[in-house]
């Protein structure tokens, strides 16, 4: 046996501080140490209802005192003022030559001028008027959906009288607004109050804006199978998904103009983006209908469910972003809906 080599035993002092190791992290944070910032809260809303995982943020609005104007907005706003001011200028002073020499065709143009700036006016009136109620509509969709979750019944009260200004423009809730009218409010609360209102104005027009979703959506599937060249389907597509975004912004009574058509038609791809919708294949569109159409028929009526499907929640979204009413009790519309339409419609199409 080999001897074993003992190590002999040695005193440590604990009197002085052994180094410490410090990480890469830690150096680098004392060398440029991040000040401390205050975070605004976040109120999050999560409705078992929603489809797509969507979650409404309250409280998000960006701090936008410390910007200044952009320069894009600037160079715009200048350039359009300047544009107008010399059109004007020029206008004028050709009327007022042209009276001087040719008196009646003078004040025949002025006339035209006149009926033109009139009809200008009328026409900006009218696309401010058809922003004002789009935004009206999503203030009050944020003021009832706050008031359910604070439980204020004054300002749930005051939120579904203006739902109820609303719903007196839409002949569509003639029956549930007398009924919501005739109930007596005097004992609900603040939840109760607006799942009622929810009931009785609102959800007369959800089944309106249903069924016109799915007729748009069966139209564009159809059109779609049949279709001999592409550039046909990309037409009808965006002719049926613009007419479909405006006809359910018209059932809840906020009618977009050309200008507010635009922004409607942006904030719903927005929303459509935010609720997690992309861009889908074959394969995807095959796991939504269980593996069976795209799969037994040709890949034009394959073709012809996605695109009905894609319409199907940009009508959706559309009623999300001009719904006046949050979905309280009510469920949100869903593409299931949607399909057991489009399955017999793609079936008689390839028999």
């Amino acid at each position: 046996m080999t001897d074993i080599k003992r190590r002999t035993p040695v005193a440590i002092d604990l009197s002085q501080k052994q180094p410490e190791k410090v990480s890469a992290v830690d150096q680098a944070l004392e060398i440029a140490p991040r000040l401390p910032r205050a975070i605004a809260p976040i109120n999050v809303v999560i409705n078992p209802n929603q489809d797509f995982g969507e979650i409404e943020l309250l409280g998000l609005e960006p701090d936008k005192s410390s910007k200044l104007w952009p320069l894009g907005t600037i160079f715009i706003s200048a350039a359009s003022g300047l544009a107008t001011l010399w059109l004007s200028s020029s206008l004028y002073i050709w009327v007022e030559t042209l009276i001087a020499t040719k008196p009646q065709l003078g004040w025949i143009a002025a006339g035209l001028a006149l009926l033109t700036a009139m009809a200008l006016a009328g026409f900006l009136a009218r696309e401010i008027l058809a922003i004002s109620r789009l935004s009206a509509n999503q203030k009050l969709r944020q003021l009832l959906l706050v008031s359910k979750l604070e439980n204020n019944l004054k300002t749930a009260s005051d939120a579904v009288a203006g739902l109820v200004k609303i719903a007196e423009s839409l002949p569509a809730t003639a029956k549930g607004r007398a009924e919501f009218l005739a109930t007596d409010r005097e004992f609900l609360s603040a939840s109760d109050l607006i799942v009622l209102a929810e009931s009785d104005l609102v959800s007369p027009l959800d089944k309106i804006a249903i069924e016109r979703v799915t007729s748009a959506a069966k139209r564009v599937s159809v059109v779609t199978a049949i279709s001999p060249r592409a550039f046909v389907d990309i037409a009808y597509v965006l002719y049926e998904n613009a007419k479909l975004i405006r006809a359910v912004a018209e059932i809840y009574g906020c009618r977009p103009g050309v200008f507010g058509f635009f922004r409607l038609a942006r904030e719903t791809l927005a929303h459509l983006a935010v609720t997690g919708v992309v861009a889908m294949g074959d394969s995807i569109v095959q796991q939504i209908v269980g593996h069976g159409v795209a799969a037994r028929v040709s890949a034009k009526l394959g073709e012809g469910v996605l695109n009905g499907l894609m319409t199907a929640r940009i009508g959706f979204s559309a009623m999300d972003v001009t719904r006046p009413a949050p979905f309280s009790e009510t469920n949100r519309p869903k593409i299931s809906q949607v399909l057991s339409v489009l399955n017999p419609v793609t079936t008689k199409q390839s028999t």
